[in-house]
């Protein structure tokens, strides 16, 4: 193959490389972008360590502290543990065992410290929970 042919054969195929370099690139530009924020989201979805802490069920009462209806999923802390931990409501409680969170929305009466309530629906439950010794996590409300 003479050198006129070999240019000529290399232009041919230069729009296809340039198309293939192209592509490698916006794939890994993407590639980025999408760790970064799996990152940010990582960030966000830290969990903080409150400790072993004592608790129980509460299946009475028909408003929180925060002002709404109570409802499964909603968990009362100590005031303790809402002051040392500079928690608001809304703030996601993660219980050692369990894959969902819960969600801080009551408030524990004064004298008790270094404690959680769980709510449930029904009161049989409640007792049959009795009290607990379980590592807790928070994350904060975004």
């Amino acid at each position: 193959m003479d050198t006129a042919a070999l240019a000529s054969s290399v232009n041919r195929g230069r729009p296809l490389i340039l198309l293939l370099l192209l592509l490698l690139l916006l794939v890994q530009l993407g590639g980025c972008k999408e760790k970064k924020g799996a990152r940010e989201e990582a960030r966000k979805e830290q969990k903080v360590p409150i400790g072993i802490i004592t608790t129980t069920n509460y299946c009475q009462g028909v408003m929180t502290s925060a002002d709404v209806k109570v409802k499964p999923g909603y968990i009362a802390l100590s005031r303790d543990i809402e002051k040392q931990h500079r928690l608001k409501f809304g703030d996601l409680i993660y219980l050692e065992g369990e894959t969902e969170p819960y969600v801080f929305m009551d408030r524990m009466p004064p004298q008790w410290k270094r404690r959680a309530d769980l709510y449930s629906r029904v009161c049989k439950d409640a007792r049959e929970y009795g009290v607990q010794k379980r590592m807790l996590w928070f994350v904060r409300k975004q």
